[in-house]
This record gives C-alpha cells, structure tokens and sequence, in this order.
C-alpha cells in the first residue's frame, strides 16, 4: 500500500497549496530533522525513518515520541509515557500536555538537513589527557592509555562476559583502531588545579576546576562518559603515591558521566607500552623510591602495588561513573570496595579473579543495565521508572542490625534490577533483578554491624531502557 509517508520516503513531490511559505512547507512535508532554540543551547527532534522520533535536549537528556501526524503544515508528535504532545511548524514549536487539548507556543525552530543536527550520543567511552600549561604530556602516552585501558576492560569482561553476561567489551571511542585519546592543554598551571603546595583537602576542588576546564568539543559528562587523565600530580617524595593524587568518579545521567585521575599513573615505570609487558609488571617488586602505595604504606613500595592501585583505581571509579556503589562485604575481592588493590590476581596465568577483583551480583545487575555494557536494552525507552520507598521495620540494636524495605517500582516499558545501599556503612546491603512494569515487595537484609541513631538505605531501581532511579529512605521515619 503506498500512503502519504511511502511517497514522502520515496522523495517523490506532493502538491502543495499556496506559494507563501512554499518552500518550508515542502521541507516540512518530507522533512526528518529539526533544530530549536532555548536560552540553554539547542535542542533537536530527528526521525529514524519508522515513525519514531528522538528529541535531544539541550541539556543532553533524550526523550522518545511516536509521530501521529504529518501534513503540508506540520508534524505532531507524541510521547506517551508523559502525555506530551509536540507540533513542529517551519518556524516554531508548540507543546500541549494531556489532557489539556490548547496547544501553547514553545520554541522557535527549523527543518534542517539531518547532519546539520547535533551528534547522537553514541555510548563510547571518552579518553582524555589534561596537560597544565606548565607540564608537558609524558611520551608514547596514547600508547599507555591504550594498555591501561586494556585492563580496565579486561576486569569488567571477567566480571560479566566470564560469568555468562551478554556483555559489550568496554566501548572505547577509536581513531584508526586505536582508542582515541583527546589531549587537553589546559589554560592553567598545574599548582592552580592540585592546590599546591598545600595539597591536603584539593581533592573534591582539583576535580571541579579540571572539569571547568574540559573543553565541549571533548565531551560532556551529563551526556557522555569521560575517563580524563590528569597531569597534575607533584614530583616529590611521599608517603602515600605522589602529592596531589586524584582518583574520583561521578554518575550524572544514564547517558553520562566522569572518571578524573592523577596521570602518575602513566609514568614510564608504571605503565608500558604493550599489554604483554604490563602483564610481567604486575608481579614486578622493584621498589619505587621515596613513594610509598596506598596498601603499602611504606616508602619504597614495590613497583607492583602502585599498578594495581593506579590500574584498579581507574576500574573502581569508572564504575562509579557507570553508577556503581561502594560494596565493603567482602572488602578485599569487591572492586567497588578494596578488592581493585589486588587485581595482580585477575592476570596471573591463568587468571585467578576469585583470588583478586571482582564486581559483586548486586553490582553487575546496575552494570548490565548499563547502555555502555549491555546489549538488550531498548534504548527507545528514556523514561526512568517510578520509585516508593520506605522502611517499615528495624532492629539496629542488634548484631547483625536488620532492615525491612517496603519498594513499590513501575516503569512504562519494564523493570530490570533494585539495588540496596545502606548510607551509614556507605555499602551495598542487598539487591535483586525485576521484571514487569511494575513490582511491589518488602526485602528483609542484615548490616553487619550495629548501628546507633538513624540508617537510610538508597534503593536504586533501572529499567530496561538503562534509566536510572534513586530514593532515599530513612528509619525512624
């Protein structure tokens, strides 16, 4: 059957009435593309050739529409898990919410040739190396980044693939098959990011003022995945690393998010240049003079254990980048705990991960509803799901203190996973997988210790879409 859509897909003109406006009129008939303008940036609506829509805020925040309408004048469009209806003229926008029926004008805008719209977001990972304008890059640093990563990825494979996961390896962006790797001159100097000399208390600052400094066309961490190293750590002795170390990670949308670190990591007796090499020196004991690892705690520390705490740091923040929690219960396997202190385990040969680090089940269900990692998502679905929670009974007087949650969870499309976090003990306390588009239950779990006064517990809930909700619940209410 060949309807009015078939004959627009097949490019073949329409008749149109009237000449004013003919030729925005004719665009918008058959058009796929369209740019507005809000006082925050652009936005865009962009059509993938089936009826389905994609709008890209301009704060980077994706929103799904089903087109209901296409004449000579306008398209309308529907998202209906928010009752929003859209309507795209040559000109302009207008919005009307259900069940509301008055149309109201939203935004100015225009038809545009698809690839004059912004870039999708594309879910891989973004590599950064950010010089100060008084530091120099170190050699062959594309090269390392290269290798690091490479074990990087390799933990998370071992951690979901090598348990049965259907799971993406890392998504590294690549320039000519090899990870690309954006280098940053910063516009300041080394001692304006790392607070030196008073290097104590900079962390949380050093990591706002690089992030100041990233540059748009690198990426933006509420809608992208960053993992920048930063070259701002100082030269002289010190007990633990180098001074001015940095090693933080931040989630800031299910699209987005950061991982910063100190670059001392790349030093040339730290990290090679092939993944063969860094294996060796994962099982190396030359001693690095005047610094001390942070599970060494001596100066002089063995070459091996600032690999694993620079190479392992970079694993446990980018899955906080990812979302991930602390998990202290098993404080010296958990990657999102200790455990990443003692991955030389994960590349022995053959590799021992039980031995070494790995992500716990609560911690994999979150990384599987990750859009980075996982590969059955429906990443039409951008709504995140609705989340009630409370709790309803504990005993914190006791060992083990007992907690009893009461979840009430929807999405429109459908549930994937709840995660537990106890705030108190700044760790994961329990978790499960969900399915359906809606779950009510009570979840009883123990904390190891203790507590005295008041514990909240954070429940995480995604979707199948990768969209992420979190509540916080507090006792006594």
């Amino acid at each position: 059957m060949i309807t009015r859509r078939n004959v627009l897909r097949a490019g073949l003109a329409l008749p149109l009435a009237g000449a004013s406006g003919a030729a925005a009129i004719a665009q918008s008939a058959s058009a796929s593309a369209w740019l507005y303008s809000h006082e925050l940036g652009p936005g865009a609506f962009r059509d993938d050739g089936n009826g389905h829509w994609t709008e890209t805020t301009p704060t980077g925040a994706p929103w799904s529409f089903q087109e209901m309408e296409r004449n000579r004048s306008y398209i309308t469009l529907r998202d209906a898990s928010r009752g929003m209806w859209v309507r795209l003229w040559p000109s302009y926008g207008e919005l009307r919410q259900e069940p509301s029926t008055v149309w109201r004008r939203w935004v100015s805008g225009r038809w545009v040739a698809a690839d004059a719209l912004p870039p999708l977001i594309d879910y891989q990972i973004r590599l950064a190396y950010f010089i100060p304008s008084d530091r120099a890059p170190t050699p062959y640093y594309e090269d390392k980044i290269a290798t690091l990563m490479w074990f990087v990825s390799e933990i998370y494979r071992q951690s979901l693939q090598a348990r049965g996961y259907k799971a993406r390896n890392l998504p590294l962006l690549m320039r000519g098959g090899k990870p690309a790797v954006a280098l940053i001159r910063a516009p300041k100097r080394a001692a304006y990011y790392n607070n030196a000399p008073n290097y104590e208390n900079s962390t949380l600052p050093q990591l706002a003022r690089i992030s100041d400094d990233i540059p748009a066309w690198v990426g933006n961490p509420d809608k992208q995945l960053l993992i920048v190293f930063a070259e701002t750590y100082g030269e002289e002795p010190a007990a633990v690393e180098w001074h001015g170390t940095l090693a933080l990670g931040s989630h800031h949308s299910a699209s987005g998010g950061i991982g910063v670190f100190s670059s001392w990591v790349l030093r040339d007796d730290l990290c090679a240049r092939t993944v063969a090499e860094q294996r060796a020196w994962f099982f190396d004991n030359t001693p690095i003079k005047d610094h001390g690892a942070m599970s060494y705690q001596r100066p002089n520390a063995p070459r091996h254990f600032f690999i694993e705490d620079g190479f392992g740091a970079v694993a446990h923040e980018l899955g906080h980048a990812l979302g991930l929690p602390h998990d202290t219960r098993q404080v010296d396997r958990e990657i999102m705990a200790q455990g990443f202190r003692h991955i030389h385990w994960n590349f022995a040969d053959p590799p021992q991960p039980e031995k070494g680090g790995m992500f716990s089940d609560e911690n994999v269900r979150i990384l599987m509803s990750s859009r980075y990692l996982a590969t059955d998502l429906d990443m039409h679905d951008l709504t995140p799901p609705s989340l009630n929670v409370r709790i309803v009974g504990a005993r914190l007087d006791t060992r083990p203190a007992t907690v009893t949650i009461e979840v009430d969870a929807s999405d429109d499309r459908g549930l994937r996973a709840a995660e537990f976090v106890c705030v108190q003990k700044d760790s994961v306390v329990g978790g499960r997988w969900l399915s359906g588009t809606r779950q009510t239950f009570r979840e009883q779990f123990s904390i190891d210790a203790a507590l005295a006064g008041k514990v909240e517990i954070d429940t995480i809930v995604t979707d199948i879409g990768g969209n992420y909700t979190l509540k916080r619940a507090a006792w006594p209410r």
